[in-house]
């Protein structure tokens, strides 16, 4: 499948693919870092919101966000096949961007925990766009740079992040209404949509359109498979984002200072993100994913420490480094090991088996986080990391 890409010129970048691919890519990390600039000035505020403005529990929120990270890659799932089987990517991408913005809207109506739920879903649904998007980089950039497309991207969003975040801190700096802040946090993703509109053009192709049918895993050999499993542990030993937040709230951190810690993890994420998927292709993208998994499982062992609460800055640092180097490598290895025939099928059934694991490991860390305390949850984060990392090494890759 081939695509037109995007008509603006944009600096020179480090990546070597053709001009083409180039402006493809800056308008997919440019429309990337609208969205984020939105949702991360929501991110930091979340936990408040839904446990002091609605009132809801520490479990229902670990419900919700469970609820919202299997609709996240259930979206990715069915977007990445339909995408393969009809031959088209772009309506994806734009409507994903419409859908956050839909359910940021219902976050600032909502007034009940109840409410948040449909809402949470339509926002989290926007996530449809990574499967087709990434399919994209991966046929327009050949496999010794697609970590370091990937990570251009990541980079990209990551500082939508950061600018998000300060965003946040400022307007909640000078008393602006969280409701009001969530209300802002709308705009970016309609302006992200409106870029992929008019600037993404897709060519028509002549490959037949597949008749849609439930899609099998008997398109996927036992290498990809495996992989498939030690992603899906990791999934579900890295719950849901919010519970690091209020993990730092546990060991004495105040509310007014976890949009700071949730700064810090971003900042370096955004910093890391290229030169994570740019080390990827040169020294080998398992060798990276390894260190990805290390990097977790360190973060989730700094929460349980006896000195847990002078560790907390450097916590959430490691827990930016991993993200920083697990985004990228992750989606680039994908690419690398599956047909193209087949590619945004697996980037979407990947999302979705993470997806599915997500919403019970969310649940279960708040379960156990009520029950036995804090600590608990992080106990069972690590040793299902440890086991995603022993599956890891028996998986090949293009380093291989």
């Amino acid at each position: 499948m081939s695509f037109e890409h995007a008509s603006e010129e944009i600096p020179n970048q480090p990546i070597h693919g053709d001009k083409k691919s180039k402006k493809t890519l800056f308008v997919f990390s440019a429309s990337s870092f609208l969205n984020d600039l939105g949702s991360d000035m929501l991110q930091p505020i979340w936990p408040i919101f839904v446990t002091k403005v609605i009132g809801a529990d520490a479990a229902f929120l670990g419900l919700i966000d469970g609820i919202g990270n299997a609709a996240v890659y259930f979206s990715q799932f069915a977007s990445g096949y339909i995408s393969d089987a009809i031959k088209k990517r772009k309506i994806f991408i734009w409507a994903g961007y419409f859908f956050a913005a839909i359910g940021k809207l219902g976050y600032f109506i909502s007034t009940v925990p109840l409410l948040l739920v449909p809402s949470k879903i339509l926002d989290r649904m926007g996530k449809m766009r990574d499967a087709p998007r990434d399919a994209i980089i991966t046929e327009i950039f050949p496999a010794k740079e697609r970590g370091e497309a990937f990570g251009f991207i990541r980079a990209f969003d990551r500082a939508g992040a950061v600018l998000g975040i300060l965003a946040s801190l400022y307007l909640l700096h000078i008393a602006f209404p969280i409701r009001s802040i969530i209300f802002i946090s709308v705009i970016p993703s309609i302006l992200a949509a409106l870029l992929i509109l008019f600037f993404i053009k897709e060519r028509n192709t002549t490959t037949p359109v597949k008749k849609l049918a439930l899609p099998s895993f008997k398109s996927f050999d036992k290498n990809f498979l495996l992989y498939l499993t030690s992603l899906g542990l990791i999934g579900t030993s890295t719950f849901s984002f919010s519970f690091l937040l209020l993990g730092a709230g546990e060991l004495g951190y105040k509310e007014t200072s976890l949009p700071i810690l949730y700064l810090l993890f971003t900042s370096v994420a955004a910093i890391t993100s290229y030169s994570f998927g740019k080390l990827g292709d040169k020294r080998g993208s398992k060798n990276i994913l390894t260190v990805s998994y290390l990097l977790w499982i360190g973060t989730a062992l700094c929460f349980i420490l006896p000195w847990a609460n002078l560790l907390v800055p450097f916590t959430f640092i490691l827990y930016g480094l991993f993200i920083g180097a697990y985004e990228p490598i992750s989606r680039a290895i994908i690419g690398n090991i599956t047909k193209e025939e087949h590619r945004a099928t697996a980037l979407g059934t990947t999302s979705f088996i993470t997806g599915i694991v997500s919403l019970p490991s969310s649940l279960i860390a708040g379960i156990l986080w009520q029950a036995f305390g804090f600590k608990t949850s992080f106990i069972f984060s690590i040793v299902i990391a440890i086991i995603a990392l022993a599956i890891l090494r028996f998986v090949k890759t293009d380093s291989e």
